[in-house]
């Protein structure tokens, strides 16, 4: 007699393995290796007999399976999460070995965990019951961390995380000790390839080169030599999934994976827009992770609003189809500007500080927060909405203070008076009203009626458009 089972499979801390190390093409080869996994490996005849319905790309069919005799079904895979119905208790238990097996094996250094319950006729229960089992196990998880204090061995110059396994020669013939996990992600090196950028040529109309690192995206930036990293994330998807999709499992099947691939489509169409506006056969970013409902790009530093606008527009098409209940659904945005030469791992650990800011924003609805890093290290993000910011911004608003900003440069504005609206920002209020309009006074009027006419209440939020002015490029 079959005995049915919902199992959910869910790589563990994957920021942590992707950005471990500081070089991209490490970067990108994590990203790809995860990207690989989540969509083709474990879906391979070796994990789980014929009969599924996830065709060769790795794309979950909406056609039911089980119902028809199939020993599985795919629910949803994505971003590093897979959900699978079992006809058998025996074949969840062999898969959930395997796979997890399979993902320690593939990554050198990741894990993931996994968890599977008795299905009921209820989809919505089983999906919460196998939801808490999985947080279960992640928090039963033993994680062992390496002591990197001893003289016996050294530590990988990569991600500086682990023992080194060998001697690595780089490009320019200069030899590094790397890692088995490093290693790995160095495959895709020689041939140069991201998992994402091939999507792209399609929208931007042009074939693009990858990146060789970071420094060759900042170096075609304003101001030159800064990166800018923007962290999206949907709000409140897993209460919109528990409680609206998983009434069904075919609901719940089409909600995710139209999630998922809107914020794909998105951000490729984002790209597509920078690579458009940038020229030229390299790509000006470098989309380091997507997942079910995120997404992390590194970008010059003046793509920043052209790729936001885009993927908005992307995203609002999706909550107008008929088809799909996504009315209620938005998204929230982190982004860092820094020097290229900010640790990758700094900038995302702002970026994410970031994204909960914005979701903290009251109100709700899109939302941004950013943050302009001038120094070699960074601490807290700090509160927001003051000193002059109106930080975390809604994102209307945000996309307008740059068209505010663009239209201040096309008009001429002096970059020195604009640039004073900074200290006048962080003022006591009665001295910094004071000297914003006897700012004003010494503007021509043009610029003077653009300035009133954007900060009608006075200089509140000005410190934004400051910060800004060098971080826009005026079309």
């Amino acid at each position: 007699m079959a005995n049915p089972q919902l199992l959910i499979l869910d790589a563990d801390r994957i920021h942590e393995y992707v950005f471990a190390p500081r070089q991209l093409k490490a970067i990108r080869g994590g990203s790809a290796i995860q990207a690989n996994l989540n969509r083709i490996r474990l879906f391979e005849p070796k994990l789980l007999s014929v009969g599924g319905n996830v065709d060769a790309l790795g794309k979950v069919l909406d056609s039911p399976t089980l119902a028809g005799g199939a020993p599985w079904e795919a629910v949803y895979a994505g971003g590093g999460t897979a959900l699978i119905l079992f006809r058998d208790l025996p074949d969840a238990e062999s898969y959930r070995m395997a796979a997890t097996r399979l993902y320690a094996e593939e990554t050198g250094a990741a894990t993931a965990s996994a968890a599977f319950v008795p299905c009921s006729e209820a989809f919505k229960d089983d999906y919460d019951a196998v939801r808490r089992q999985l947080e279960r196990a992640k928090t039963a998880r033993c994680e062992h961390r390496f002591a990197s204090g001893n003289p016996y061995w050294k530590v990988c110059e990569l991600c500086g995380r682990v023992p080194a396994a060998r001697r690595r020669r780089d490009p320019g013939g200069d030899e590094r000790l790397a890692c088995a996990a490093c290693l790995k992600r160095l495959r895709l090196e020689n041939s140069e390839r991201s998992p994402y950028l091939a999507q792209v040529p399609v929208l931007a109309g042009t074939v693009l080169k990858p990146p060789r690192d970071f420094e060759r995206i900042a170096a075609r930036s304003i101001p030159e030599n800064y990166l800018a990293v923007v962290y999206l994330d949907i709000n409140r998807l897993g209460r919109f999934l528990s409680e609206t999709a998983s009434a069904s499992v075919t609901k719940f099947r089409t909600h995710s994976t139209a999630v998922h691939e809107t914020v794909v489509s998105g951000t490729v169409a984002g790209c597509a827009a920078t690579a458009m506006r940038a020229g030229g056969e390299e790509a000006p970013f470098e989309i380091l992770l997507i997942g079910g409902d995120d997404a992390i790009v590194v970008m010059r530093a003046q793509d920043v609003f052209v790729f936001l606008r885009r993927f908005q527009e992307l995203f609002e098409s999706a909550r107008r189809r008929e088809d799909l209940d996504f009315r209620d659904l938005d998204f929230s945005v982190g982004i860092v500007w820094a020097h290229h030469h900010f640790p990758i791992s700094q900038f995302l650990a702002l970026a994410e500080e970031l994204l909960k800011s914005a979701k903290r924003r009251p109100g709700g609805g899109f939302a941004a927060d950013y943050l302009i890093v001038t120094e070699a290290m960074a601490g807290d993000i700090g509160p927001r909405g003051e000193g002059g910011s109106r930080k975390p911004y809604a994102l209307p608003e945000f996309l307008a203070l740059e068209e505010s900003v663009a239209a201040l440069k096309i008009a001429g504005a002096p970059r020195g008076k604009v640039h004073d609206l900074y200290r006048i920002a962080h003022l006591p209020e009665c001295q910094a009203t004071l000297e914003y309009y006897f700012l004003l006074s010494r503007l021509e009027s043009k610029h003077r009626d653009m300035m009133i006419k954007r900060f009608p209440a006075g200089p509140a939020g000005m410190a934004d458009l400051a910060e800004l002015w060098d971080f826009v490029e005026a079309p």
